[in-house]
């Protein structure tokens, strides 16, 4: 099998970033109604409060200076009300995820759609990534299957180096091609949090798939005299997972790039052969020969 063809891609993509007068604007646009109301709830609160307060030391004061002065603390606690209310609201769809990344899609400081992306992999792969480990240390049964055949395992076998090719070039379409345009700005002129989420949730299945691939072959029992053929392609996914994370370890860098610098952004993946893929095709040869 080979991995030699050079899959390359140039995307042009256009940094957005939300100021802080623009949040400002936001949290009053969205929440007038809830400025307003509690503005209206705490003056009166206030308003009843001096009257009770007045009435019990007999004392009448109604003037302008102390209604403005109620009305100031009641717009001050309304403000801040709403800008609290602002601050924690949750994006669309983005419900149950982690504070993190709704911290990134609320505020979308500058470079967020990298920092988003990055904290989806992390997120997304963690799990995976433990149960790799669990299954490597010996931590997960795996139930164990035989072949109705020789011939069957043997065909079994020969799909192996055929389903790696196929994911591996799913994954060139993914991290080459639908990355790159998931964090470019739209036609809208911005870049749509949802669309990274669906590309990142897509390389999150696939990196399902690889563990899919090594308990696949922890079920199967190899005949006997394939003992040796069966263990050289134990791992082989790891292509895949390596060719991954060198997009985090990408993103990771680009958190911190300066658009200003004039230097482009630029990153390359590489997805090894399998190892000892030579030795594989030897080994069954010499057992069907």
């Amino acid at each position: 099998m080979s991995h030699s063809e050079v899959v390359t891609n140039r995307a042009r993509i256009t940094l957005t970033y939300t100021p802080i007068y623009l949040h400002c604007w936001l949290a009053l646009r969205n929440g007038w109604r809830t400025l307003a109301g509690s503005f209206c709830s705490v003056f009166g609160v206030l308003w009843m409060f001096l009257g009770a307060v007045t009435h019990s030391v007999g004392v009448d004061y109604t003037g302008l200076s102390i209604l403005w002065s109620l009305a100031g603390i009641a717009l001050a606690v309304a403000a801040v009300f709403t800008g609290y209310r602002y601050s924690t609201h949750i994006p669309p769809g983005f419900e149950g995820q982690p504070s993190s990344i709704q911290n990134v899609v609320r505020w979308k400081r500058p470079r967020w759609e990298y920092r988003l992306a990055l904290l989806l992999l992390e997120d997304r792969l963690s799990r995976t990534d433990r149960q790799l480990r669990d299954l490597a240390d010996g931590r997960r049964y795996v139930g164990l299957t035989q072949p109705d055949d020789v011939n069957s395992y043997v065909d079994w076998l020969r799909l192996r180096p055929m389903n790696l090719t196929r994911m591996v070039e799913v994954a060139k379409q993914l991290l080459v091609y639908d990355l790159p345009r998931a964090l470019s700005s739209s036609s809208s002129g911005e870049t749509s949090p949802v669309s990274i989420v669906e590309c990142v949730d897509a390389i999150s299945d696939l990196y399902d798939e690889t563990l899919d691939f090594e308990l696949e072959s922890r079920r199967v029992l190899p005949p006997e005299g394939f003992e040796e053929v069966h263990r050289i392609q134990d791992g082989w996914s790891q292509t895949i997972r390596d060719g991954i994370r060198q997009v985090t370890d990408f993103l990771e860098r680009a958190t911190t790039w300066n658009p200003r610098s004039g230097k482009p952004l630029e990153f390359t993946i590489e997805f090894g052969a399998p190892r000892d893929v030579d030795m594989f095709k030897a080994e069954l040869d010499r057992l069907l020969a």
